[in-house]
């Protein structure tokens, strides 16, 4: 204890709610008993290398001035409850033997770093500036039931032996766990979380973090669950790492983390899993559609081109096996736009409206879309190439347009939009022979024919790709559920 060998024995001492003007000073000290409840202490107060063989209680006590705990032994049971530390308190390598109560202290910059604790109870307690607790050991249970950390937090290679409390805290500052171990339950539920860091933390027993908050970046990378990891209605406002974390069960939703989950192949690949293993198999189609699109936004389209299309067609017709709905709101799209391009053959003035119409609301479509969702334009590429396609193809008709009734007469250009989507339908879902069995049943112009036939075969290949599209979705979901 210091430079000394024998400690100076001091007799009890009671003082309470007094103050105290000078520095206090009782370096290598051992004092037997000592009551400060209430007294203000306006100056230093120096502490360190001391032995506390009895119950201290400085209860309701001020420190206004620099306090030096440091290399302190409390033997007994010790209380700080509703204490105030105005300025730096340093508690450094101080050893708590018994039970230590700091329920409802105020704290400026602390330090508890290298601690020893037995069961100790930060219940309500504040934190205004900087609090390490780094390197400390927590033999028993240690209570920061609704705390409030307004500074940055330090937790850095901290042990907790049993059960740690944090629930219902307010963090508004950085805090860190990096390297930390908590052998018995770490509870986190309800806390207010601003930056997070969980780095390579080690949790033995369950960890709830059910309805916690984490408004600013939450860092779980490399961590170990070995027992439960409760995340229930728990929300991410900003950006989760979980790379290379290991976890048996993670009790969380694909919603509530979505937006900020940081890429990371074995991330995802072991979220799917969790997902599948819990029976939420919404929350693992969804992840695994996530997971693709953020494979597909990274690939090389100079690498990989026949991977980079194959990709880009599973995402726009099938959401990579996943969305059903997908392949659906495709075929309707399709059948109406070949509808209206069949009525629009008829006359010049159908076919100048269509042209106007097709490029109006592809480019209204893809606003909306921007404003609504801010999305990626290359959804739009498939869309825009089959209106582009259908241009071309009644300008290529309207050469001819003197053809045009003769064709309408003889029932191959449709008369009307039923009639127009009747053979859309046709086409779509039966294919183009049918369809090729009219159009050649007469001889007819060289240049109109083709045209139509060409745009009717689109009209096909689409159709047999959109229902295999939908064929693979209900097979993930139905006859192979994910």
């Amino acid at each position: 204890m210091g430079s000394h060998e024998v400690l100076k024995e001091i007799p009890p001492m009671i003082i309470t709610n007094s103050r105290i003007n000078g520095s206090v000073n009782f370096h290598d000290y051992y004092p037997k008993f000592i009551n400060l409840t209430g007294t203000i202490f306006v100056n230093d107060v120096n502490f360190n290398d001391t032995i506390f063989p009895e119950n201290i209680t400085f209860k309701n006590a001020i420190f206004m001035g620099y306090t030096n705990f440091s290399n302190t032994s409390f033997m007994s049971k010790i209380d700080f409850s509703d204490t105030e530390f105005k300025k730096i308190t340093n508690f450094e390598k101080v050893n708590f033997q018994k039970e230590s109560l700091f329920i409802n202290a105020s704290f400026c910059k602390v330090i508890f770093r290298n601690c020893k604790f037995n069961l100790s109870e930060f219940l309500e307690a504040t934190f205004y500036d900087y609090a390490n607790f780094a390197d400390t050991e927590f033999f028993k249970n240690v209570l920061f039931e609704r705390a409030n950390f307004l500074g940055r937090a330090n937790f850095d290679n901290a042990t907790f032996a049993e059960e740690a409390h944090f629930d219902e805290a307010t963090i508004e500052g950085a805090i860190q766990f990096q390297d930390s171990k908590f052998d018995g339950i770490a509870d986190f539920s309800e806390v207010v979380f601003a930056d997070s860091n969980f780095y390579s933390a080690y949790f033995n027993k369950e960890a709830y973090f059910n309805d916690a908050v984490f408004t600013c970046d939450a860092t779980f990378d490399n961590c170990r669950f070995v027992d439960d990891a409760l995340f229930q209605g728990s929300s991410f406002k900003s950006r989760i790492t979980l790379a290379r974390s290991r976890y048996n069960n993670l009790y969380i939703r694909w919603d509530n983390i979505s937006k900020g989950l940081e890429y990371d192949e074995s991330s995802y690949q072991l979220l799917i899993g969790n997902f599948k293993k819990l029976g939420f198999y919404a929350d693992a189609e969804n992840c695994y559609y996530q997971f693709r699109l953020e494979q597909f936004f990274r690939r090389d389209l100079s690498e990989e081109p026949i991977t980079y299309f194959i990709d880009f067609g599973a995402w726009i017709f099938s959401g990579f096996g996943m969305k059903p709905i997908y392949p659906v709101i495709w075929s309707v799209y399709f059948i109406i736009i070949f509808s209206i391009y069949l009525n629009s053959i008829k006359s010049d003035k159908s076919m100048n409206i269509f042209i106007k119409w097709m490029l109006i609301s592809n480019f209204l479509i893809i606003i909306l879309y921007i404003i609504l969702w801010d999305g990626n334009l290359i959804v739009f590429l498939p869309m825009t190439l089959v209106i582009l396609f259908l241009i071309v193809s009644i300008n290529r008709i309207n050469k001819y347009k003197n053809d045009v009734e003769q064709y309408i007469a003889d029932g191959i250009i449709p008369k009307s939009f039923s009639e127009a989507f009747y053979l859309s339908l046709n086409n779509f879902f039966l294919g183009i022979e049918p369809v090729n069995d009219l159009l050649d049943s007469q001889n007819h112009s060289k240049i109109i024919m083709p045209a139509l036939k060409e745009a009717l075969l689109l009209e096909s290949l689409l159709g047999i790709l959109l229902w295999v599209s939908l064929i693979l979705c209900l097979a993930e979901k139905v006859i192979r559920p994910f």
